[in-house]
Formats: C-alpha cells, structure tokens, sequence
C-alpha cells in the first residue's frame, strides 16, 4: 500500500482515483515450524533409569550406603560434577562466612529422607536417581560429566563435587552455597546443596535438590 501511494503521489487525479479502487485483502499464513534440536556435544543423551518406584503403602526396603546407583552421564568427558550423596567430610572451611561460631572440619551427613542415616530406602535411591537425571540434562548442551561416581581427584578445571545432605546450620541453613570462582582459583572444588532445605517431605524435592546443585556448580 505504501509503494502503491509512492507512485501515484505525483499525480492528484490518479492518487485519488487509486484510492478509491484500492482493496486492501488480508490473508494468514500458517507456516510449519521445521524440527529444531538443541546444539550440543553429547551425541546420544542417556536414556532416563528405571527408577525404584515404591508403591504407596508398601514397605520400603533397607539397602547400605554402598548401594548409591552408578551413573555417568558423558564418561570420558572434559569436566566431571560428582553428586555425592553418601556423606562428605571437608577440611576446608568457612572462616570468615560461619554462622555456628565453630571452626574446623565441614561435615555433611549422608542424603536423607527417612531419618535413618545408615540406610538408603527404595524411595532414597530413587530420588538420587531423579536428581542425577535432571542435573545431567542440565548439562546435556556441555562436555560435562554428571556422575554419582567418585572420580577420587578434583582438580581445578576438571571437577566440582557437589556434597548433597544436611541442613546447613553451620552457614545459615541456605539451598545451597559454593566459593565462587571455586573451579579455577585455590579454593576447594566442593560445593554443598543443603537437602533439608529444598522441598523435603513435598513431592518437587528431587526437582528442588536438582535445581540447586545446576545452580551452585554455576
């Protein structure tokens, strides 16, 4: 229309003449979007594990702490995060940062639900199964590891240990905290997702546990 306006605009009679004859139609056009896939390095996203689902009702089984699934999610890949669900000891602490008045070694207990630290239920294990799941598609897109392996180093630019349990009393009792700038300067690769503070005893608590670990590792 305004191309049409353009060229008559020299002529007064013509200009109104086209304005008198102008139809303007309108039409939609519905264009189907091709498929899309997300840019990414890993070649084949794991398939989600079976996951140990315990009927409403039902006796949850007793396993030991040893029974932690094991799960890699890019073996081989250039950075490794180690969700470390079975307690955590670090002699690193937070001098300057500490809300408990103590000092000394940081101690995470074990990942827990039920109130039974020496045990995993059905129930436990499946939600460690579910948290892994949700950080490794958080990941997918990177050359990124998400294990519940212990790959026994973390050096820097290599791994991030995300120590999982607790309430964190001893910092606030926050989701979760790391050291910034953890993963390349002197300070310890570990971070902490405080599990007694996302969502416990509610039905997102693996998704809450999840979103924090992505969150802190950064």
């Amino acid at each position: 229309m305004f191309l049409s306006a353009l060229l008559t605009s020299f002529n007064p009679k013509t200009r109104e003449k086209s304005r008198r004859k102008l139809v303007v139609s309108t039409a939609v056009f519905v264009e189907i979007v091709e498929d899309r896939f997300l840019l990414s390095s890993v070649s084949a996203f794991p398939a989600r594990p079976s996951l140990n689902n315990t009927p409403p009702g039902t006796t949850n089984s007793i396993n030991p702490l040893t029974a932690i699934p094991r799960l890699d999610s890019l073996p081989g890949a250039a950075v490794t995060v180690y969700l470390d669900f079975d307690g955590h000891t670090e002699a690193q602490d937070w001098p300057t940062s500490r809300s408990d008045g103590q000092t000394g070694s940081i101690v995470t207990p074990v990942f827990d639900v039920d109130n039974d630290l020496t045990t995993f239920s059905n129930e436990e294990l499946r939600m460690i199964e579910e948290v892994w799941y949700r950080v490794a598609e958080d990941y997918s897109p990177f050359s990124v590891n998400v294990t519940t392996i212990d790959p026994r180093s973390y050096n820097n630019f290599e791994t991030v240990l995300v120590s999982i349990g607790g309430d964190g009393a001893w910092i606030g009792s926050p989701g979760g905290i790391a050291y910034l700038g953890a993963f390349s300067n002197s300070a310890v690769n570990t971070c902490y997702v405080f599990s007694d503070n996302t969502g416990r005893g509610g039905v997102d608590h693996a998704k809450g546990i999840a979103l924090a670990a992505s969150h802190e590792v950064g």
